[in-house]
């Protein structure tokens, strides 16, 4: 036996494997009692039933799983129709979406990944906790307990139910790890994976990741050869230039978003639950500022503050130690600070400070306009530098003192945790009559049949269910729908199609359907010239011409 293969047997032996897959089991579990009927690939009855960003993620996937393949290869060609638009800005996973059209003949009708995708970042969520955990104190027992603290956590729990892929919190642990556990072989090809990993998942996360990214290569740059720097990082660079293109990033739909400084964090938000809590008091925020959702919880808050007497007080030349071998990451934690908040700095509702921005970083900042989420990857340095603490105990004492806080953490969390739960039961058992859905879904697929394209006019800023899952499913084009970003040259396409209609230019194979009064410009007589057909389906009046 080589030593390759000992060190593997030995490593699959070792109470290290034990935790790993007992804390990845965890995650699973946890997962499985509070969202368990999402696993099963063929139920949309839970996306159906949310109705809104759930059902924008799916719908995308229909869309692109029925449309021809294109280039770039993460454009849905028929959705957003003539530009199309990406994966990206339905939220539809371009890595699943793109794998699983390879085998969309073989797929059945009611097919959805989210809930296996969720399920695996809980499961990941679970080992990437245990693996930070190391980092603190070699304890297989300890670092269990601990990697729980990142498992039952609110801001993963609140993005189940209306963002699945922002679940995909484990992608911020592990480029976390990497830059604290500087003695990690193959650091460049986990970071690869990462990257890539991140921007095929959600461009937020990627947003998060690379700054983090960056701060390694700036410490690197003096310890290693600037061949070998300059050309992994070149190399890196345009590997996920080119895959950025793939998935669709650049063109296909715009970047940026107004309301940057709407969606930010709070001042209060690592104490304030948001009804999260069963025990801390609510605090007032901003209209939007529930995007900077970032509440510890009350048993990191009680350990943060027992670790920060403990540094501050009795170890604060250790504290001095850490800043300055990880000052790169304290540099990342400031700025993506000052992005959550925002140059609209608030505490409860009052505006405590605002300044102007120029207008290239209004610009660029448009594209994370929810900026309250900057904040995650600072919030799990928080935990872990309240963790941290456990460090300095003595086996028994950091057992006794994890098992408190965990208890209070999670009887704080309960009132939140159990909600989630009780929300998503709810809202999937009050939805209205499957039959009505299906049977609506059948009555728009009647009306179309005979068509290739569906325009809607003006522009229909959301998904319509039933008739979008129909045209998705028909392979037809769709001009509606709600996304992430504002699609690129609909407007103009539809204001075209305006001018057309009302003017008695019709194409006979699109079908048209006005939501206002819109309608009233068309020209009577074509009707009895029998050009088209007219009438009402639903809260739409439909244009069908001959």
């Amino acid at each position: 036996m080589n030593g390759g293969v000992k060190k593997a047997v030995n490593f699959l032996k070792s109470w290290e494997f034990f935790g790993l897959v007992a804390s990845g089991l965890i995650g699973g579990l946890v997962f499985f009692i509070f969202f368990g009927d999402t696993l099963w690939p063929q139920n949309i009855s839970w996306i159906l039933a949310d109705g809104t960003d759930t059902f924008q993620h799916q719908i995308g996937w229909e869309f692109f799983r029925n449309s021809a393949w294109g280039w770039p290869w993460g454009v849905i060609q028929n959705l957003n129709y003539p530009s199309g638009i990406s994966l990206l800005y339905t939220d539809s996973f371009p890595l699943l979406a793109i794998f699983f059209k390879l085998w969309r003949n073989l797929l059945p009708t009611n097919f959805q990944y989210l809930g296996m995708w969720m399920f695996l970042s809980f499961v990941l969520q679970g080992l990437c906790g245990f693996l930070l955990m190391r980092l603190i104190k070699k304890d297989t027992l300890l670092d269990i307990l601990g990697s729980i603290f990142f498992i039952f956590n609110p801001i993963v729990f609140q993005r189940v139910a209306g963002h699945a892929s922002l679940v995909s919190h484990f992608l911020i642990l592990a480029a976390l790890y990497l830059c604290l556990n500087r003695s990690s072989v193959w650091r460049a090809g986990f970071w690869g994976i990462i990257l890539i990993l991140s921007l095929f998942t959600h461009p937020y996360l990627f947003f998060m990741i690379v700054p983090f990214w960056l701060s390694e290569q700036i410490r690197l740059y003096k310890l290693i050869s600037k061949i070998k720097w300059w050309g992994g990082n070149l190399a890196t660079i345009a590997i996920l230039g080119l895959l950025s293109f793939v998935v669709g990033m650049w063109g296909a739909g715009e970047g940026g978003a107004e309301g940057f400084g709407e969606f930010s964090l709070n001042l209060n938000g690592l104490f304030n639950p948001l009804g999260w809590s069963k025990i801390m008091p609510e605090w007032p925020i901003q209209t939007f500022q529930y995007e900077g959702f970032n509440y510890l919880g009350l048993g990191i808050l009680f350990l943060g503050l027992l670790s920060g007497y403990f540094f501050i007080f009795k170890q604060r030349k250790i504290f001095v130690s850490l800043l300055k071998k990880y000052w790169p990451l304290l540099i990342v934690a400031v700025f993506l600070t000052a992005v959550a908040l925002s140059n609209k700095i608030y505490f409860n509702n009052h505006l405590v400070f605002s300044y102007p921005l120029p207008s290239l970083a209004e610009k660029c900042l448009s594209i994370v306009r929810s900026s309250g989420r900057m904040f995650w990857p600072v919030y799990y340095l928080l935990v872990l530098a309240s963790l941290f603490f456990l460090r300095f105990l003595k086996r028994k004492w950091a057992l006794i003192l994890i098992c408190l806080t965990l208890v209070l953490q999670l009887t704080d969390l309960s009132k939140g945790l159990l909600g989630q739960h009780i929300n998503y039961t709810d809202r999937v058992m009050s939805f209205p009559s499957q039959d009505s859905f299906w049977a609506e879904y059948a009555r728009w697929n009647y009306v179309f049949k005979n068509y290739k394209h569906i325009v809607i006019l003006p522009y229909f800023e959301r998904f319509d269910l039933p008739m979008s899952l129909t045209v998705a499913r028909s392979g037809q084009t769709f001009t509606a729908g709600a996304f992430a970003r504002k699609p690129s040259g609909l407007k103009y396409f539809l204001d075209e199609e305006i001018k057309k209609v009302c003017s008695g230019n019709f194409d006979k194979d699109t079908a048209y359907l006005f939501f206002d009064n819109l309608y009233k410009c068309l020209p009577k007589e074509d009707v009895s010239l029998n050009k088209y057909t007219f009438k009402q389906v639903l809260n739409f009046w439909v244009v069908l011409p001959h």
